[in-house]
């Protein structure tokens, strides 16, 4: 491991964010109900917190589920966001497992909502849907994808182009 620190090393943020599941297979997701702004439950990382703490953290702080991840599914790296504000990141997606769908979420912005594979799109932007869709191939299939902005960085074994 290096130990050195450049001068210009910029500040990067720490995301941890939850699949969680219901019976169904439907995924959840909170924010604005009903349009295309839901995200995965989760955020940022305190200081020094592993990400797999903070995703409990943020899950309990926005739900009230108590969740234990139990595998990273994907780690998603996200250049710097101009347009939004965004500062460099990378994102962590843990399996945080299966929730029943009738459990008594809190209002969080406008709400939770679990939804379908098949209705990604109608809840959760472009890089969410991306996301979501990565961390569900990789539960089913064992893959431990690296990803960045949502894309796959590696296909058949060879970096490719990021659009």
């Amino acid at each position: 491991m290096h130990n050195e620190v450049h001068p210009s090393t910029p500040f990067r943020r720490i995301d941890a964010a939850a699949i969680i599941h219901d019976g169904e297979g439907r995924v959840l997701l909170m924010g604005p109900a009903d349009t295309p702004a839901m995200v995965l439950p989760g955020g940022a990382a305190n200081a020094n917190e592993y990400p797999h703490i903070a995703v409990q953290r943020q899950v309990r702080e926005k739900s009230g589920l108590v969740v234990s991840p139990n595998r990273a599914l994907a780690v998603d790296y996200t250049p710097e966001n101009e347009e939004d504000t965004l500062c460099e990141g990378i994102t962590f997606v843990f399996d945080c497992g299966r929730v029943d769908s009738a459990t008594n979420l809190p209002p969080y912005g406008e709400g939770f909502a679990w939804v379908a594979r098949t209705d990604l799109a109608n809840h959760a932007g472009p890089y969410t849907e991306r996301l979501t869709r990565a961390a569900l191939r990789a539960r089913e299939t064992g893959a431990k994808p690296y990803l960045m902005r949502g894309f796959a960085v590696f296909r058949d074994g060879v970096a490719s182009d990021i659009p």
